[in-house]
Order: C-alpha cells, then sequence, then structure tokens
C-alpha cells in the first residue's frame, strides 16, 4: 500500500507546486517507489497503447523476451506494436469509469508487485499479470528490467511467458505425504 498512498502524496504535492507556479520541491522519493512508478508508467501506457506514456520511461531499443524468444524493440517497432495496442483498446469501448477502475487495479498490482535490486542501477520488478481461474491453474506474471540513468528509471526489458506458473513452483500446497515414509500419514 505504501506505493499508492505515496503515489497521491506526491500527486498532490506536484499538484500544489504547479498551482504555487513551481515554488514548491518534489520531496524526494524512496528508489522503490521510483522503479514502480516508472514500471506503472510503461504498462499502464502499454496497456492503452499511449507511445508518449510509454516511451517516456524506456531505453529504446527494448530487449523482449516472449516465451523465451527474444527480440529488440526499437521506436518504430515499439510505436507500432502501441499503435496495435491502442487499436485493441479502441475495439473494448470501455467507459471512463472502467478504465478508471482498470488502472486502480493495475496500481494495486504493481503495489504488491516484488522488486529484485540487481545492483545500484539495475532491478527488476516482477508483478501479477493475470490470476488463474482457479487455485489449480496458477498465475500468469511478467518481469520488467529496469535501469537508473539520468532522466530516472527506465525500462530496459520485458520478459512474459504466454503459460501460467503452476502452483507447485511458488510452494502450493504440498504432494500428498508417502504413509511409508517417516511423517507420513
Amino acid at each position: 500500500m505504501r506505493f499508492a498512498i505515496r503515489v497521491g502524496v506526491v500527486g498532490a504535492t506536484l499538484g500544489l507546486a504547479w498551482a504555487a507556479g513551481g515554488q514548491a520541491r518534489k520531496p524526494p522519493a524512496h528508489p522503490e517507489d521510483e522503479v514502480r512508478r516508472a514500471a506503472f508508467t510503461y504498462s499502464l501506457g502499454s496497456l492503452y497503447g499511449d507511445p508518449e506514456t510509454c516511451l517516456s520511461v524506456v531505453r529504446l531499443p527494448l530487449t523482449v523476451v516472449q516465451d523465451g524468444a527474444t527480440l529488440r524493440r526499437d521506436e518504430k517497432a515499439a510505436r507500432a506494436v502501441l499503435a496495435s495496442l491502442a487499436a485493441a483498446m479502441k475495439a473494448r469501448r470501455l467507459s471512463e469509469a472502467e478504465k478508471k477502475e482498470l488502472g486502480g487495479r493495475m496500481l494495486a498490482r504493481f503495489d504488491e508487485a516484488e522488486i529484485q535490486w540487481i545492483g545500484a542501477k539495475t532491478a527488476a520488478l516482477t508483478f501479477l499479470v493475470r490470476r488463474g481461474t482457479a487455485p489449480e491453474d496458477g498465475d500468469q506474471f511478467a518481469m520488467l528490467v529496469l535501469h537508473r540513468e539520468e532522466g530516472g528509471w527506465k525500462v530496459v526489458a520485458e520478459v512474459t511467458d504466454p503459460k501460467a506458473v503452476p502452483p507447485e513452483y511458488l510452494g502450493g500446497p504440498p504432494p500428498a505425504l508417502d504413509p511409508q515414509m517417516p511423517g507420513g500419514r
């Protein structure tokens, strides 16, 4: 919840700074919050197919790993992908309320996302994409790798897999114990 609260506070602070003619300064953010904000901006821009939002937090060429296949996406390719995502979102004909709800659910997922620090300037953020319809179906995740540069944190890689993670990979319920083994049932 800390990220969601901080985003609200930072948003209010930026609004006040703008209203005061830029006299106020934005408080320094925790690096974890900065990583979450950049990852959320990238993902929200991708979801809606908004190239300005998405590409504002990307270092090109972007490395994309989909189902084990690697490709490098330059600006032209990124804009083409975002245009197709924008067309798909437009075809869904979501109301403003539905878009706001979708963004809120997405923000909650990034609030819960796991960050692994690879170094002082590199982090990986893993977030939930889709819950399985039943617990045995597993959940689908994605990972973004971010690098801190002069302009802030930038997404340098996106990793996805079309298959959900089996629950046993995540330490799900233990398999039935063998009654012949010590401690078995």
